[in-house]
């Protein structure tokens, strides 16, 4: 895994742009590039001599959700500002603890506002693997990490009856995957998305075609990965699917 470089020049550059976005009330623009801020001060945080201090890192993160949290985008906002709080907390001054409280605040105020609003809640619990998603994208030699977070993005989806986005999200890791080297874990995982792709489309989606499709290649991927007890069970489950479609796959 290897984070991409990040430079000064970059840092100042986004950060200045953020600043001139906040003084001129362009919340939306201040947002997305306090968002790219944030995102790069995670990279540079991985890297062996930071740029970034951890108090501008936490600078950062509170005004992204101050601004979020002023475009009543309260779940990206609580992300923001609970890593601001973690990063002000980690900082052994009366003033960063002080900083740490006032965000606890405004993340207890966020999720508030977010419980109010019941069509929204769902964005509560994507928030912080869409972030990781975002960070795992600026690191190479990640796609199989970007694969499992899309693949919990689904699972969430699917548990809360969105079930074509569950299967856009469990595709995307499927093309993640499809970028990793040929191995029995990454032929489980794709076998594990395949399954529950399969599921959706027979039972939710009613779209039997594809579902049989989908199992059969879950077969496939499946019998690669074994001995794994998982993919075994998997095997066994698409291949009884199978069968209630009228189609045998033989044992070996």
């Amino acid at each position: 895994m290897e984070t991409t470089k990040v430079t000064a020049q970059e840092i100042a550059e986004i950060s200045r742009s953020s600043r001139r976005q906040e003084a001129a009330g362009d919340l939306a623009g201040a947002a997305e590039s306090l968002t790219r801020l944030a995102l790069l001060c995670g990279a540079d945080a991985r890297q062996e001599n930071p740029l970034v201090s951890r108090l501008e890192h936490a600078d950062v993160c509170r005004r992204l959700g101050e601004a979020l949290s002023a475009l009543d985008q309260f779940a990206e906002a609580a992300r923001a500002l609970q890593e601001a709080t973690d990063l002000y907390g980690e900082i052994p001054t009366p003033e960063a603890q002080e900083a740490a409280s006032v965000c606890a605040k405004a993340v207890l105020a966020a999720v508030g506002a977010l419980w109010a609003k019941p069509s929204e809640r769902l964005r509560l619990l994507l928030a912080n693997h869409e972030f990781r998603l975002a960070q795992f994208c600026l690191e190479s030699g990640t796609e199989q990490a970007r694969a499992e977070v899309c693949m919990r993005i689904a699972a969430i989806l699917a548990r809360r009856e969105r079930a074509p986005e569950a299967v856009i999200r469990y595709r995307s890791a499927l093309e993640w995957l499809a970028a990793c080297a040929e191995s029995p874990e990454v032929a489980l995982l794709q076998g594990l998305c395949l399954h529950r792709i399969g599921g959706i489309e027979a039972y939710v989606l009613n779209k039997p075609a594809q579902a049989f499709a989908d199992y059969s290649r879950a077969v496939e991927r499946y019998e690669f990965a074994l001995p794994d007890q998982a993919a075994e069970e998997g095997l066994a489950f698409c291949r009884m699917a199978l069968r209630e479609f009228g189609i045998v796959i033989p044992r070996e």
